[in-house]
Order: structure tokens, then sequence, then C-alpha cells
């Protein structure tokens, strides 16, 4: 049996470890920046920032794989798990594949996408 110190202390060692698999481990032409939110919050957000012109461009974040496909104009097209979706630049935050997620930011370099998780009910 495991004394209560001894498994909080446990608790607290595994917590930033868990924290930085639930933003994402693999990525290729992209950045991931989740925030740690510690305690009873819902929901994970994190900042995913495309490489444009570098060849295919991919993160895994908060549980799934997403793809930047295309940049055509005033939208991008992603890839969520296998899924193709076309957003629009600033067009708030729809809800789908279990995420939240919005177009941030369009530059020439980069695409910046926030990415939350739904909380579950």
């Amino acid at each position: 049996m495991v004394f209560p110190p001894l498994r909080r202390l446990g608790v607290l060692v595994l917590l930033p470890l868990w924290a930085t698999a639930a933003c994402g481990s693999g990525h290729v032409n992209a950045t991931v920046d989740c925030e740690r939110r510690f305690g009873l919050s819902p929901t994970h957000p994190c900042t995913v920032t495309f490489e444009r012109g570098h060849g295919p461009a991919s993160a895994s974040v908060v549980g799934a794989e997403i793809e930047l496909l295309d940049v055509a104009g005033d939208h991008v097209v992603i890839r969520v798990d296998g899924r193709e979706r076309r957003v629009l630049v600033e067009q708030g935050e729809p809800q789908e594949f279990g995420l939240h997620y919005s177009v941030e930011a369009l530059t020439d370099d980069a695409v910046v996408l926030k990415v939350r998780d739904l909380p579950v009910l």
C-alpha cells in the first residue's frame, strides 16, 4: 500500500508530464504551445503555428492529429483526424471533431490555429 503523502508526491511529479502529453508531441513543420492549467479546468487551450512553404505541416494536439492542407484567400483547409474542414480566418470557434478551433492569424510564413478540447460532461 502506498502512503497518502507518497501518492500525492507521485501525482505532483507526474502531472507536468501528463500536461505535456495532452498538449501534443508529434509535430512536422509546426510548433505547439499549450497553456498549463491545473486543477479543475475542463479544457487545454493550445496554439499551433504551422510553417508555410516548408512542405507538409502537421501536429498532434489534445489527442487529435491536425494537418495544414491548403491556404487560399481568407480560408485555411485543415484535416482533423482524417476529415477535412475549411476554416475562415477569425471565424470564431466552430465546434467539430470534439474540438473548438479557429484561425488566429494568417501570414506569408505561418498559419496560427487556436485549438481547445471540448469539456466532457
